[in-house]
C-alpha cells in the first residue's frame, strides 16, 4: 500500500478477519485469509488519529478538539457532540460503554454519559496532564505527570479521591 506511515503513532487491534492499522489520518484493515491470500483495505479519515480505543461498534477517536466515533461495520465516522473543558489528551471508557473519562493536559477530567453525549462530572485532583485513565466497575483510575494517582469512587463523585504519591 502506498502511504506514509508514522511509526511513531500507529495504532494496532485486532478485528474479526486480521487487524486494524491506524495512523495519522488513515484506516488500515489487514485480513490474512491464507499466506497466498493477503488483503489491505485503506481508508483516509477527515481527521487525525491522537488517541484512539475500541469501542462496542467500531472506535472511539479523539482529534485534537473533536471526538469521533468510527462504526467498522459501515466504515463511516461520525463527529459526537461532547463539549470539552479544555485541551483533552486521554480517554477510556467503561466495560458498558456507557461513560467516557476524557483526561485534560491541565490535569482535570470530565466524564461523560454516553447515551445522550452529556457531562456528567467534573473531576480537579491532578496538577499536570493526564497520563493515563482506567476503570473498572465502581471506580475511576487516573495517573498524571505530577507523579500522582488518583482512585476516585464511581458512586461518590463529590468525595475526595485516594491519592498515591510518587
Amino acid at each position: 500500500i502506498n502511504s506514509e506511515l508514522d511509526l511513531r503513532r500507529v495504532k494496532i487491534f485486532p478485528s474479526d478477519v486480521g487487524w486494524d492499522i491506524f495512523s495519522k489520518n488513515e484506516w488500515f484493515q489487514l485480513t490474512v485469509n491464507s499466506p497466498d491470500k493477503i488483503i489491505w483495505k485503506k481508508q483516509r479519515l477527515e481527521f487525525n488519529i491522537g488517541e484512539i480505543i475500541k469501542s462496542s461498534a467500531g472506535y472511539f477517536i479523539l482529534d485534537a478538539d473533536c471526538f469521533y466515533e468510527l462504526n467498522t461495520d459501515t466504515q463511516e465516522s461520525v463527529k459526537q457532540s461532547l463539549v470539552f473543558k479544555g485541551m483533552p489528551n486521554k480517554i477510556v471508557t467503561d466495560n458498558l460503554f456507557k461513560t467516557l473519562a476524557v483526561g485534560y493536559i491541565s490535569g482535570d477530567i470530565s466524564l461523560f454519559d454516553l447515551s445522550n453525549q452529556r457531562e456528567i462530572a467534573f473531576l480537579s485532583g491532578h496538577d499536570a496532564r493526564i497520563s493515563a485513565l482506567s476503570f473498572d466497575d465502581e471506580r475511576l483510575f487516573s495517573a498524571s505527570f505530577d507523579k500522582t494517582v488518583s482512585i476516585w469512587d464511581l458512586n461518590n463523585l463529590e468525595s475526595f479521591p485516594v491519592k498515591l504519591y510518587d
